[in-house]
């Protein structure tokens, strides 16, 4: 576990979430998705008002200021497929990606 400025604990589950909607948003702006932030958010949590504001919530959390908010499984989940994608596979870009970031 990692500590930072303000002394919280970055967990392993954190750190992997950071990195899933890093790899998220990489994915859907860019082609053959191209997807805006409002586009993306109503697949995952539904056409309605506050889908746009959950996404940037989530997107945008700090992990030491405020109360981070998270990702479920089931949003990982459908995610994923509307990205086309299953979630074992993206869990493991993800792993991929931290892998190669430890390394670094």
């Amino acid at each position: 576990m990692e500590k930072t400025k303000n002394t919280h604990t970055i967990g392993r589950g954190q750190e992997f979430e950071r990195e899933l909607v890093e790899l998220l948003v990489e994915v859907y702006t860019a082609p053959p998705f191209e997807m805006s932030d409002a586009a993306f958010s109503r697949a995952i949590f539904g056409d309605n008002t506050t889908s746009t504001g959950r996404w940037h919530r989530i997107k945008k959390t700090s992990l030491t200021i405020g109360k981070p908010q998270n990702l479920t499984v089931a949003q990982a989940v459908e995610a994923a497929a509307v990205l086309g994608m299953d979630f074992p596979s993206l869990a493991f870009k993800v792993f991929e990606r931290l892998k190669m970031k430890r390394q670094a």
